[in-house]
């Protein structure tokens, strides 16, 4: 509430002007008086009589004077209409209750968790604004918020978000699992104040916020017997041969000694056919509350430093424990605390997928005719360090005097001499090619010879394949010139004829290159490395790329084949690359496929937002939507005071003179 003082007519102050008028007279007016005495004795007994009486007629003179200022002060303080205002801001009946529907909001105390208790009190307070007769608006606060109920006020209204109420009381999903949209939420309460600003907003969460804004009350959702153990990240890294694994884990509200418990899946397989061991160790280490820890679980070696650092914890594998390759590796910590969803981490991708590449040249000694290209066998070394992490590339090179296989491989190299016919269950990359295989869709003609000129390559349209190459860097002095059928897309061209063409369906997967290495300077630019770093993008793309996502987040996939089936999605995906997000934390498979076989599932875990393990976190500030405040105004009038003093100084004036004529 303001208060101040206020003229409502500020025009009356122009009464003042009786003031300095009253001054004007006071100053004009004669200040001498004409007296007849008769004789000199009553002159002077006139004298000895005044001499006796109190000099009072000056102080008189100048209280009446005072009393006629004040006067004509009050008149016009009454024509200008004076007051003290209140100004007010309204509160209607209209009222937001946002309901925190975050991860850390499904904390447990004696088997309520808080989300149920902000429920209650949501409950509660409608309750009482129906009563009213006022309106209710309520939003579920996660990633994406949204309306409960939108200025419900009707009676069928009413009863709707009643029943929406209480069925988020026994509703195990109603809470969501990852954090909480602030500024999308207050977008929600903007909706509701630009029809009525003066809508007051009651925020149910478990945050702690330093400063909240005007027209915003927080309402407190914790319980101090709460506190949680949490397992924040894990990852596991492949060093000297063997798997380190780091496990980052913290304590809120509580200070314990926490244990970890370790089992590794699937590990040290001799084959792909061999399911591997099973690994099993476990540590324990003090955390102090609202403290990060971090385990390391590896093999110690002879000139390791262990850092000095009471938040690091080193563990020695033995030869045992070690592992070089897993399935999967579950970490969990057996704590009855009050959040659980965080209590358990799963890790995949520790075994790389086969990728069998042949590679068939021709070996020809003739003086035209290439022999074993050294840059191919360079480049295919370097690609399988680069894709290390998701694949095994297994390179076959084809020996002189031996027929390539035609099948068997999920990746055919041909150069230079091409099979009569081309296998149909791998991806196909024809390097130079002297003949037009069945099947491929192109037609072979000559080739042109430019002798010792250089010709430049030109990009003929955007792709993939294209990602970081500059076209014109590449030069050729003799190609062959193909004409390819409908299904493939030309890339680049020299001298208005195809020299790279990609075809990729679900009946061909062709790659095409219609020059030969030896006759181009392609091997010593960088467009080299970068062609067939994309060739291999393009044409085997990672399905995802990481194991471990929080949820809420978005994950991209592609894939090798015509869809992917996932845990939880009701219809296969058939649209690539794409993206989804999952919002249950747990582990999740994708079934894969090409268009060739089977691929092996690939598993991924949905973990809580670390953030969210911290269930008595403190934010500095609450950000506020944005409204206009609507105030009410309110008046105290002060003219009956001013009236009374007018009548009491007229009053004293009136007796001062009447005192003065006796």
């Amino acid at each position: 509430m303001i208060t101040y003082f206020d003229l409502l007519v500020p025009l009356g102050l122009l009464g003042l002007l009786g003031v300095l008028a009253l001054i004007i007279i006071y100053i004009i007016r004669p200040n001498y008086q004409v007296k007849h005495v008769s004789s000199t004795f009553v002159w002077k007994l006139s004298l000895r009589y005044r001499r006796k009486r109190p000099p009072t007629s000056k102080l008189r003179n100048i209280l009446i004077f005072l009393c006629q200022v004040l006067a004509l002060t009050s008149i016009a303080g009454i024509l200008a209409m004076p007051a003290i205002v209140h100004e007010n801001e309204i509160i209607a009946d209209d009222v937001i209750a946002i309901i925190d529907t975050s991860a850390s909001m499904n904390t447990l105390n004696e088997g309520e968790s808080r989300f149920q208790r902000a429920v209650d009190e949501v409950i509660q307070l409608s309750d009482s604004v129906f009563s009213q007769g006022g309106s209710m608006s309520v939003i579920m606060a996660d990633d994406t918020p949204s309306f409960l109920g939108r200025r419900v006020s009707t009676a069928a209204a009413r009863l709707e978000l009643s029943n929406a109420l209480d069925e988020l009381l026994y509703d195990d999903m109603g809470c969501a699992y990852g954090s909480c949209n602030i500024d999308a939420t207050m977008e929600l309460c903007e909706e509701v104040l630009s029809e009525n600003p003066s809508t007051k907003i009651y925020f149910y969460t478990d945050t702690t916020y330093l400063y909240v804004p005007e027209g915003i009350e927080v309402v407190p959702i914790t319980n101090q017997n709460e506190w949680n153990a949490a397992i924040l990240n894990a990852t596991a890294t492949l060093e000297d041969g063997y798997y380190v694994l780091t496990v980052e884990v913290a304590t809120y509200g509580q200070d314990i000694e926490l244990e970890l418990n370790v089992q590794v899946t699937g590990a040290n397989p001799i084959d792909m056919e061999d399911v591997g061991t099973e690994i099993e160790f476990s540590d324990a280490v003090f955390c102090n509350r609202d403290t990060t820890k971090t385990f390391v679980f590896r093999q110690f070696t002879a000139d390791m430093i262990i850092p000095d650092d009471e938040n690091l914890r080193y563990y020695d594998l033995g030869l045992t424990q070690r592992f070089y390759s897993f399935s999967d590796i579950t970490i969990s910590i057996n704590e009855m605390d009050s959040f659980r969803e965080d209590n358990n981490f799963y890790i995949y991708g520790g075994r790389k997928e086969p990728i069998k590449i042949q590679y068939s040249s021709s070996m020809s000694t003739a003086p035209d005719v290439p022999g074993p290209n050294p840059f191919v066998n360079n480049i295919l070394g370097t690609l399988k360090k680069s894709f290390n992490d998701r694949y095994d590339f297994q390179v076959t090179e084809v020996r002189q005097g031996t027929e390539p296989a035609l099948q068997g491989f999920d990746f055919y190299i041909f150069e230079h001499n091409m099979p009569q016919t081309l296998p149909n269950d791998g991806v196909i990359l024809l390097f130079d090619p002297d003949i037009a295989p069945k099947g491929s869709g192109l037609t072979v003609g000559v080739e042109r010879n430019y002798q010792t000129r250089q010709m430049p390559f030109s990009e003929e349209m955007a792709h993939p394949m294209l990602e970081h190459i500059v076209a014109d860097n590449i030069t050729v002095s003799r190609f062959r010139t193909i004409r390819p059928d409908a299904n493939y897309e030309i890339l680049l061209t020299c001298d208005t004829s195809p020299v790279v063409m990609v075809s990729k369906s679900e009946i061909t997967q062709i790659a095409v290159f219609a020059f030969s290495v030896h006759n181009s300077n392609i091997s010593r630019t960088p467009e080299w490395l970068f062609l067939w770093h994309n060739l291999f993008e393009y044409y085997l793309p990672a399905t995802v790329t990481g194991n471990a996502f929080e949820v809420g987040e978005e994950i991209a996939l592609n894939s090798r084949g015509p869809q992917l089936i996932i845990d939880g999605e009701e219809e296969p995906i058939t649209e690539f690359p794409t993206t989804i997000t999952k919002h249950i934390p747990g582990p999740y498979r994708i079934q894969q496929s090409s268009y060739f076989k089977d691929l092996p599932n690939i598993d991924i875990f949905i973990k809580v937002p670390a953030r969210e393990s911290n269930i008595f976190r403190v934010e500095d500030s609450l950000k506020g939507p944005f409204k206009e405040v609507v105030k009410g105004t309110t008046f105290d009038d002060l003219m009956v005071y001013l009236a009374a003093a007018l009548v009491a100084l007229l009053f004293l004036e009136w007796w001062l003179q009447s005192r003065e004529n006796k």
